[in-house]
C-alpha cells in the first residue's frame, strides 16, 4: 500500500489563500484611503469654485449699482455741453457790448488836450528806449487836427479828417497805432478635439478590470502585487481626474479669468461713476450762472422791451431819436439776431454815454455800423451847442436763443 501525504500542499494551499486575503484587505484599504485623498482635492477645488463664483456675483452686483448710478451721465453732459456753449456766447456777446462804449473813450481820450492813448506804461517805456520817434508826443496840439466823418462796420473803423499839416495827421496814427484799442492800422476647434479624448478616455476607466485567479494571483511575486496596486490606484486617480476634477478645474479657471474681467469693469463703473458725480456737481454749481446767462441772452426778443430800453437811455444821455426802424432777423450757428437800425442826435459824450449805457443793460445789445457826422444845424446865427451836434446812424442788435438751444 502506497500512502501519499497530501498535507505540506495543504498547508501551503492555506498559507497561500491567507496571503491573497491579506492583500485583498490592503487593497481595499488603499483603494478607500486613496478615494478620500481625491474627495478632499474635489471638495476644496468645489468649494474654491463657489466661493469664486460667489465673488463673481457681488463683482457683478457692484457693476450694476454704479452703472445704475450713473445711466443718465449723457444727459448730464448734454446738460454741460449746453451750458458751457451758451456761457462762451454770452461771454462773446457781452466783451463786443462794451466795444462801442470803449473805442468812443479811447478816441476822446487821444483827441484830448493832456491826453493820450491807453498802452501799458512798461510797453510805452520800451518803446521809448528802442525809439524815440515812435511814442505819442504829449504836448501836441489837438486843435491842430479835426474829424470830418466816421464810420464804423463789424469792428473796423473808417474815419475821416483834416490836418493843418502831415506831423499833425502822423501824430494822430501813432497814437492810433499805440494803443490797445485799436489794431492793425492801415493808412472653437481646439475644444471639440479635446472632448473627444476626454470621451475616448472614460471609455477605458469605465471597463472593468480583467478577472485574476486566485491561484495566479498568489504566484504573483510582491513587487507585482504592489505594482498591480499602483496601477489600480494610477487608473482610480485617472477617472477621478478625467470624470471629475479636469472639468472642476476648467470651471474654477474660466471662473477666475471672468472675475479679472469684472474687475476691470467694475473699475470702469467706479471711473463713470465718479465722473458722473463730479458732472453733476458742476452743473448744480453752474445753475445760477445759466440762470445769469439766460437773461443776457433770452429764449424771446421781446423787441417792445427792448425799443424802450433804448428810448429811455437815449433820453438819459440827452439824444434826439430821429427814427427807430426794426430790421429782419439774423440766424446765427447759436442765436438769433434782432437788429434795429437807429438814427440819433446829440453831442460826441451824450453819445458816449449812451453806448456805456447800453453796454450796461442785462440783456444783451450791440451797438453796430456806427456812423458819426456833423449835425445839419450849421445855418448862420446857430449856437455853439447846435453847431457840436452830431448825427448819428448805428444798428442796434440784441439776441434769443434758438429754439432747443
Amino acid at each position: 500500500m502506497i500512502r501519499i501525504n497530501l498535507l505540506p500542499e495543504a498547508k501551503r494551499a492555506a498559507s497561500t489563500g491567507g496571503g491573497a486575503q491579506i492583500w485583498g484587505v490592503i487593497y481595499v484599504l488603499a483603494t478607500f484611503a486613496w478615494a478620500v485623498v481625491l474627495l478632499l482635492v474635489y471638495l476644496n477645488y468645489r468649494d474654491r469654485l463657489t466661493e469664486q463664483n460667489l465673488k463673481n456675483t457681488e463683482l457683478q452686483s457692484q457693476i450694476d449699482r454704479a452703472k445704475g448710478q450713473s445711466e443718465n451721465i449723457g444727459e448730464i453732459e448734454s446738460s454741460l455741453a449746453k451750458s458751457r456753449q451758451l456761457e462762451e456766447v454770452v461771454s462773446a456777446l457781452q466783451s463786443a457790448r462794451q466795444g462801442p462804449a470803449r473805442m468812443l473813450m479811447e478816441l476822446s481820450r487821444i483827441l484830448s488836450e493832456g491826453g493820450g492813448p491807453t498802452v501799458n506804461p512798461d510797453v510805452l517805456d520800451t518803446m521809448r528806449r528802442e525809439n524815440p520817434l515812435a511814442v505819442y508826443n504829449p504836448g501836441w496840439d489837438i486843435r491842430r487836427l479835426w474829424l470830418t466823418t466816421f464810420k464804423e462796420s463789424e469792428r473796423k473803423c473808417e474815419i475821416e479828417g483834416i490836418g493843418k499839416t502831415n506831423e499833425d495827421v502822423a501824430e494822430f496814427l501813432r497814437r492810433l497805432t499805440i494803443s490797445e484799442l485799436f489794431d492793425r492800422l492801415g493808412a472653437g476647434q481646439d475644444r471639440s478635439a479635446r472632448r473627444d479624448v476626454l470621451s475616448h478616455l472614460r471609455g477605458h476607466v469605465l471597463m472593468a478590470p480583467p478577472k485574476i485567479q486566485a491561484n495566479s494571483f498568489s504566484a504573483l511575486p510582491v513587487g507585482a502585487k504592489v505594482f498591480a496596486l499602483v496601477l489600480g490606484l494610477a487608473l482610480l486617480t485617472a477617472g477621478y481626474y478625467f470624470g471629475l476634477h479636469m472639468g472642476l478645474e476648467e470651471e474654477t479657471e474660466s471662473a477666475m479669468r471672468r472675475s479679472k474681467v469684472l474687475e476691470g469693469q467694475l473699475k470702469e463703473a467706479n471711473d463713470r461713476q465718479r465722473e458722473y458725480l463730479r458732472l453733476r456737481e458742476e452743473l448744480a454749481a453752474r445753475e445760477q450762472l445759466d440762470k445769469q446767462n439766460l437773461r443776457v441772452l433770452p429764449q424771446t426778443s421781446e423787441i417792445p422791451a427792448f425799443l424802450d430800453d433804448l428810448n429811455r437811455l437815449a433820453e438819459l444821455s440827452g439824444l434826439e431819436t430821429s427814427s427807430v426802424t426794426p430790421q429782419p432777423e439774423v440766424e446765427d450757428k447759436f442765436y438769433i439776431s434782432v437788429p434795429v437800425a437807429l438814427e440819433i442826435r446829440g453831442r460826441y459824450h451824450q453819445l458816449a454815454k449812451f453806448f456805456y449805457n447800453v453796454s450796461r443793460l442785462e440783456r444783451a445789445i450791440n451797438m453796430q455800423n456806427l456812423e458819426l457826422a456833423p449835425g445839419t444845424a450849421t445855418a448862420k446865427g446857430a449856437s455853439a451847442a447846435e453847431t457840436d451836434m452830431l448825427g448819428v446812424t448805428v444798428r442796434a442788435t440784441t439776441f434769443r436763443r434758438k429754439e432747443g438751444a
